[in-house]
């Protein structure tokens, strides 16, 4: 493929060395951490310029800018005290994933989402390649890359922290290499269901079975009864994490939901307010709350230990944003499901959206990746396959 220097193919090369540059194990690097933040605030500003506001994408602006005003009413009514930097950032962090997604669905060029797809897809293949070659190398020997033990096996979690991450990075290689019609890319599957399978995670068996059973439930053009087909394997996904962390023992992300609950009651209907429980900046801004309840005693929830502190999603939202806030932050996700509708889309497409969506909303039941880097890692490929054409 020939490759021009030009301002568009530029755009695209930074896209993509940026892309991959958050996808690597380097967070404790300082600029490297906080590389999401400096790319959503670029894609912020450029939004804020060129988004054109029509009928189609104003119920996504509806909701989140409905959301934040609910998050400035708690803040003001709740009277929890914190220091304004953390409310900042804890609603910048809030809104980093409606940003980024708002502008590839709406401001990135549909010329350069097909290149973009293209090199995705290229770079999809090595990193499948690569990981199989170490996950088969894992299973009979260890040099790193296991996690724990299950079913007496050794986890797989390439080089990562932990699988958790390894099971995002191939469900997006699946979602790209699903879009190509080759007997090649049936071989790449195969590849990714294994190196899923290896990581002995719920939520890979879970999206492995949305892999399988996917392209037999849809057939041409999505339907709700299809998204409601997918929701048991979504449970059967998540309830390993839920029965972990939150029913069959005291953890302390059970203590989490438990005393969320109790400050969305306490400040019912708005919450408690920005950067006040179980978000990062409550965490890093030790929120008063968090001694009032006792956490500064508790292993994970501690000043010197709040590591397990900002490991949730939905106990949070509730609790900072009560029933008004979830209410608007759920119109957004479903509003995000929309264009899977699309008559036009294919069904590839429609199966690869699907399996992005599912690893979200699996994963935030048991920890917080909408927030973080892998909401923005996981949107970006969701909103160019719903904006591709024909690969």
């Amino acid at each position: 493929m020939k490759f021009e220097l030009s301002k568009s193919n530029l755009e695209i090369f930074l896209l993509i060395i940026v892309y991959v540059i958050m996808w690597l194990p380097m967070q404790d690097i300082s600029f490297i951490g906080y590389l999401d933040e400096i790319f959503t605030l670029v894609l912020l500003i450029l939004l804020i310029f060129r988004l054109k506001i029509n009928r189609e994408n104003s119920i996504y602006i509806f909701s989140i800018i409905g959301f934040l005003l609910i998050g400035i009413v708690s803040t003001i009514k709740s009277e929890v005290p914190q220091s304004n930097i953390a409310r900042l950032l804890d609603c910048f962090a809030l809104i980093k994933l409606p940003t980024v997604f708002l502008y590839f669905r709406y401001v990135y060029s549909n010329t350069k989402v097909n290149k973009v797809i293209d090199i995705l897809l290229f770079l999809s293949k090595i990193v499948v390649i690569v990981s199989s070659i170490f996950g088969i190398a894992n299973l009979f020997l260890d040099f790193g890359m296991s996690y724990d033990y299950r079913y007496g096996l050794r986890s797989f979690k390439f080089f990562y922290n932990n699988p958790g991450t390894f099971v995002a990075l191939m469900s997006v290689c699946f979602s790209i290499i699903n879009l190509k019609k080759n007997r090649l890319s049936i071989l790449f599957k195969i590849l990714i269901v294994f190196n899923l399978l290896i990581t002995l995670r719920s939520v890979a068996f879970g999206i492995v079975l949305l892999i399988l059973l996917l392209p037999i439930i849809i057939k041409k053009g999505l339907k709700l009864y299809q998204i409601l087909l997918t929701i048991p394997f979504i449970v059967f996904a998540g309830y390993s994490a839920i029965s972990n962390y939150f029913i069959e023992q005291v953890t302390p992300r059970s203590i989490l939901l438990k005393y969320g609950i109790l400050v969305a009651k306490r400040f019912f209907p708005f919450g408690s307010g920005f950067a006040t429980y179980g978000s990062n900046a409550a965490r890093d801004y030790y929120s008063t709350l968090y001694y009032e309840f006792g956490f500064n005693k508790v292993w994970g929830l501690s000043p010197q230990a709040g590591h397990i502190l900002n490991d949730n999603f939905w106990p949070m939202i509730i609790a900072q944003f009560g029933l008004l806030g979830l209410s608007f932050y759920l119109v957004f996700i479903f509003a995000i499901l929309k264009p899977l509708f699309n008559k036009k889309l294919r069904k590839n497409s429609i199966v690869s959206g699907i399996i992005l969506l599912s690893f979200l909303i699996i994963s935030s039941l048991g920890a917080n990746v909408v927030t973080g880097v892998l909401g923005v890692l996981i949107i970006i490929p969701y909103s160019l396959i719903i904006n591709e054409k024909e690969v």
